[in-house]
């Protein structure tokens, strides 16, 4: 775990708004939280794929309270069977299908540069660049109000308003734009 404090402290130090944590621990660690707690009230979003066990309830760190935890849509509307989703779920994003660079080598998932994959750990990557451009637009946002741009933009799927299955709803880009005012105006 020294390794995701040690990293937040750099994201924060280096002047990063924007996280994106495409893991599950098997743990959870008082040191992280503290991280992402502190490294949050000075201004960065941090995000987190919900899991892939298919259960209602969130992997760790999506689980912790200032995490954007993020569930995998595919291209049909529909949360796909292997994403978590439960209490603190915060978006939906696409995770099915996607194409995506790979390693080249042994270290990659296949000898080809490229592959379709699937997962929550790309999902979270999507709803994270809402939140890049919403702050290449106006840098001076907070972390509360990026993400209340982003909730309030959402295509809301599901229950009216926010549920535990999917969230805000999918993210929008487009729509999370159009709600900043232009620059220079």
């Amino acid at each position: 775990g020294s390794w995701t404090v040690n990293a937040l402290n750099w994201a924060q130090a280096s002047g990063a708004r924007v996280t994106n944590n495409s893991n599950g621990y098997g743990f959870t660690s008082a040191a992280i939280d503290t991280a992402y707690n502190n490294t949050h009230t000075a201004g960065l979003v941090h995000f987190a794929s919900a899991g892939n066990n298919g259960v209602g309830s969130l992997g760790y760190p999506a689980s912790l309270g200032v995490m954007n935890a993020v569930a995998a849509m595919d291209r049909f509307g529909n949360r796909a069977s292997f994403s978590q989703f439960g209490p603190g779920l915060t978006f939906s994003a696409p995770g099915v299908s996607i194409n995506s660079t790979d390693r080249q080598g042994a270290l990659g998932f296949s000898s080809n540069d490229y592959n379709v994959v699937d997962g929550t750990s790309f999902a979270s990557p999507y709803a994270s660049a809402v939140a890049c451009l919403i702050l290449s637009r106006n840098s001076s946002l907070s972390s509360a109000q990026v993400e209340t741009i982003m909730q309030q933009s959402c295509r809301d799927i599901g229950p009216a308003g926010y549920d535990e299955g999917f969230g805000w709803g999918y993210v929008n880009a487009q729509a999370a734009l159009n709600m900043l005012v232009p620059a220079g105006d």
